[in-house]
């Protein structure tokens, strides 16, 4: 799922539309954006050599199919991309946070799967268990159904078949109805903020923004509504949620595969910790004027706003750091290590300072 959607339905609910004119112009629009390139690069690039490899085979009668078959399988891809990105949410601000988080994690789950599947040695990954396992899912189904027709099992080729055309067929009815309902209550999909606080002034300020625990003062309502606003950013949010992945995946490589792994898995996330904050005021555009209009020092605005964009990523290190310390072989050498983290992260923090401070850019 992607959250830089072109069209949403709910956006024509003003005009007189029906569903079944306005979803041709919502499937084409799945082609503008980078995940409808992608699809397309890699079908096309598939396509291409699968038809090479099958003519040198032999098989030109299945290199004849594999055409409109991958067509078939690029429209399931980005048909099932469109329910995933409807399941995720409806409309608006929340669909982007969730279309986000998921995308981010895929992404960072299949590079590291892929690098991860490497290690072994491309000749002992069962690609072919793997293929016959994916063609009978929606996923892989429409191709399955040349492998079945090469090896002439006709029957399997059928049922792959049935699974691709059934896919197609549910999924287009789902889309269609979401596309109605959008269009016949376009608010139905839009959640309010729970914003039922009470009281006024430094009351309601505290309740909304500052985080529990902290005095209500500038530095700290600064801190909380950055804190608080992470989610509220799919730019930050799609960041953010990828790095805890990445701290996932190195742990495993250091039990499963090298020791030593978790040592540069230390200094890795010490390294990248700063990423966040590089540009944490040009993420921030107007709320940043909000602050200097409002005679806050600038030295406050600095700390408590780079400090949070800091605080999650030196939480996610220290619990790493933690973790292998305790799982390293030598943990006197990962002691070290993890002391030599920490000044790493000072070192990263102060440069992202510098950084955000005289490049404050939008993207």
């Amino acid at each position: 799922p992607s959250g830089e959607a072109l069209l949403r339905a709910g956006d024509f609910a003003s005009l007189p539309l029906t569903a079944r004119q306005l979803l041709p112009a919502m499937a084409w629009s799945t082609l503008l954006n980078s995940r409808g390139v992608t699809a397309v690069t890699a079908t096309a690039l598939t396509t291409v050599f699968t038809v090479v490899l099958l003519v040198d085979a032999g098989q030109p009668a299945a290199a004849a199919l594999i055409v409109p078959v991958m067509a078939a399988a690029l429209a399931l891809t980005l048909l099932l991309g469109e329910v995933a990105l409807g399941v995720s949410s409806g409309s608006g601000r929340v669909s982007s946070e969730r279309s986000a988080v998921i995308s981010g994690v895929l992404v960072m789950v299949m590079i590291f799967g892929f690098n991860l599947l490497m290690s072994y040695g491309v000749e002992n990954i069962p690609l072919d268990r793997i293929g016959r396992i994916l063609g009978w899912t929606p996923v892989g189904a429409a191709p399955a159904m040349v492998a079945a027709f090469i090896d002439a099992d006709y029957l399997r080729a059928l049922a792959h078949a049935g699974i691709a055309a059934a896919t197609l067929v549910l999924g287009a009815r789902w889309w269609l109805g979401t596309v109605a309902r959008r269009l016949a209550a376009p608010l139905d999909a839009v959640r309010r903020d729970p914003a039922g606080e009470k009281g006024s002034g430094a009351e309601a300020a505290e309740a909304a923004v500052l985080l529990r625990g902290l005095p209500y003062t500038p530095a700290a309502v600064i801190y909380s509504r950055a804190v608080r606003y992470f989610r509220r950013d799919p730019r930050m949010l799609g960041s953010l949620v990828t790095y805890p992945v990445i701290a996932v995946v190195l742990l495993a490589q250091g039990i499963l595969v090298d020791d030593s792994v978790l040592l540069v898995g230390m200094v890795v996330l010490a390294l990248i910790s700063g990423s966040l904050a590089v540009n944490d005021f040009g993420y921030d555009g107007p709320p940043l004027w909000l602050h200097i209009v409002s005679g806050v020092p600038a030295r406050t605005v600095l700390v408590a706003r780079h400090l949070a964009s800091l605080t999650p990523m030196i939480v996610l290190l220290v619990l790493f750091d933690a973790a292998a310390v305790l799982l390293a072989d030598n943990r006197g050498a990962a002691l070290l290590v993890a002391v030599g983290s920490v000044g790493v992260v000072v070192s990263v923090a102060a440069l992202a300072l510098v950084l955000t401070a005289y490049n404050p850019f939008p993207t």
